[in-house]
């Protein structure tokens, strides 16, 4: 599954965002996902677009079960001030 975030046009540090999901993205891992999701991943590599892609894959567990982990992904980072807009790209 694949969820695209993008930052509201106010955020001054793009920089400094992606780093703090990075880093609630690791505690998350640690923390509330099942051991064997893959992901999520953060890729921000987009120049100045304020926008980020997750990916997160997990062989031993049904689409179902998958889609509830991305659920407690997206509720996550919607509680982030700086998030404008979360789209769930595919479910494959």
């Amino acid at each position: 599954m694949i969820v695209n975030v993008e930052l509201q046009e106010s955020v001054k540090d793009p920089n400094r965002f992606w780093a703090v999901l990075r880093h609630d993205r690791n505690e998350l891992r640690a923390t509330d996902l099942p051991a064997t999701v893959q992901g999520p991943v953060v890729n921000s590599a987009f120049g100045e677009v304020a926008a980020v892609l997750l990916s997160v894959r997990a062989t031993a567990h049904s689409p179902a079960e998958l889609r509830s982990v991305i659920d407690r992904i997206e509720d996550a980072i919607r509680t982030l001030p700086d998030v404008s807009r979360i789209n769930r790209l595919s479910e494959e």
